[in-house]
């Protein structure tokens, strides 16, 4: 799978929130996964590769377990908890963000 440059930028962040650990999957130029919300104009620019990319890496960011062969290659399944994406403690940035991306995806016939 190509990547782009800004693709390839993402960064894992760690944060404390009230004592307890947080993370952020970010992109640059779409932002942080958790406080920001993704806009269409940004996501428009990605080619359907990236837009996978970036929905499973938020994902693979809340222990998700990948059930193909492509998420299990990209991301592997070390550490996984959740084989139901229902069961992912997303806040409502991170729930938008997945939804304007499939969206995206649909809207681009990945």
């Amino acid at each position: 799978m190509k990547r782009k440059a800004l693709i390839l930028t993402a960064i894992l962040l760690g944060t404390t929130v009230a004592g307890a650990p947080a993370h952020a999957i970010c992109f640059d130029p779409l932002g942080c996964s958790n406080t920001k919300r993704y806009n269409t104009r940004d996501l428009r620019k990605l080619n359907c590769d990236e837009l996978w990319f970036v929905r499973n890496a938020i994902l693979d960011d809340h222990n998700y377990c990948f059930k193909t062969e492509k998420g299990i290659s990209a991301f592997g399944n070390d550490g996984c908890a959740f084989d139901d994406i229902a069961d992912l403690e997303l806040n409502s940035f991170e729930r938008f963000n997945l939804k304007a991306i499939q969206q995206m995806e649909q809207n681009k016939r990945c």
